[in-house]
């Protein structure tokens, strides 16, 4: 008991709630078309409620009643949140500065980072960004800014500072900025990592195979096993990569076997570096469209498969466990390769 008052004293000390990190902020715009919940822990999106074509209004991403189980669950899924300082994967979970595609001999200037996900660091080590208590600096009845310090964790060179400012707007519109500086140089790359569903499992819909995805890009990054890129591309025309037209998700299913290398049906890692700001469409025929832009973006869809069996809905989404193919990672990419201390930073 004692132990708790001091941390309480603490917190409040600091201009904190007693129920930082998981403290709720709630955004709506003023024509009542969006509602975004968020809340300290990784800045993540806890909740995302919009109106469907009818007004009804659904919440469209995945996450947990209890948002404590973004630190605790142990199958740690990334609802949601800011991730860093490096989304996506190392290769053995080394890399040099200046950075190199051939690996080089341990020395002063290569930099090895804790491996969480078989051979690779995967999102930033095992306590990324999405892992780590931000802070509040400003926050309105539609925007709020958090803040996060990197001071070298998991062993990358040099401190971060890391700006996110979520923002909803009329029109159903919700806006995600990051900006970032840097006290060295250090690869650094930044996403949002948003599970969608745009039925939010409701009306007997199970999985995101009705879903319709368009992607303005004509080629991908090819990828290894261990979701490495290996420096080539893949022209998407006439393989299951080519959304350039609106489709459905599940249209050509049985073609995406061995995509990924993993045997199984998923449409994976569809890396886009080809024109600036290339735009992502996901819509339903309930009448959501989800608009991206970006210079790069990843596009997952599939099941999350926990050992545990312990990733749960909110009660809201119907189901107990996520269902099979029941969501689509849209996640693009903010900012890719170095951050160095002689520009103003990168967003």
């Amino acid at each position: 008991m004692l132990l708790h008052l001091v941390v309480l004293n603490s917190l409040l000390a600091l201009g904190l709630s007693s129920s930082w990190p998981f403290d709720v902020t709630t955004l709506s715009a003023p024509d009542g078309s969006i509602t975004a919940k968020f809340v300290s822990f990784g800045a993540t999106m806890t909740e995302l409620w919009v109106k469907d074509k009818y007004g009804k209004a659904r919440d469209v991403v995945l996450g947990y009643d209890d948002n404590t189980r973004l630190l605790t669950d142990p199958d740690h899924p990334v609802f949601n949140p800011i991730v860093g300082r490096y989304a996506n994967r190392i290769k053995n979970g080394t890399f040099s500065i200046p950075i190199t595609k051939d690996p080089q001999p341990d020395g002063p200037n290569v930099y090895h980072i804790p491996l969480n996900s078989g051979e690779v660091t995967l999102h930033g080590g095992i306590y990324g960004w999405d892992r780590r208590n931000w802070t509040i600096v400003s926050k309105t009845q539609t925007s709020v800014t958090y803040k996060h310090i990197d001071a070298a964790d998991e062993g990358f060179p040099g401190n971060v500072t890391a700006y996110a400012t979520h923002t909803v707007i009329d029109g159903g519109i919700l806006k995600t900025e990051v900006y970032a500086t840097a006290t060295q140089e250090t690869p650094i790359m930044l996403t949002q990592h948003i599970y969608w569903n745009l039925d939010a499992f409701q009306d007997g819909v199970n999985d995101i195979l009705g879903h319709h995805l368009q992607v303005d890009s004509s080629k991908v990054i090819a990828v290894d096993s261990n979701a490495i890129p290996t420096g080539d591309f893949i022209q998407v025309e006439g393989t299951p990569f080519d959304f350039t037209k609106e489709q459905e998700i599940g249209a050509r299913w049985n073609d995406t076997v061995n995509l990924c290398g993993s045997g199984l049906s998923l449409l994976c890692l569809i890396r886009l570096c080809l024109k600036p700001l290339q735009v992502v469409k996901a819509m339903i025929m309930l009448g959501f469209t989800t608009t991206m832009k970006a210079t790069e973006l990843e596009v997952h869809s599939g099941a999350i498969s926990p050992v545990s069996g312990s990733i749960y809905l909110r009660i809201n989404q119907r189901f107990k466990c996520i269902p099979p193919l029941g969501l689509i990672l849209l996640a693009k990419q903010f900012m890719e390769g170095l951050v160095s201390p002689m520009t103003d930073g990168l967003q």
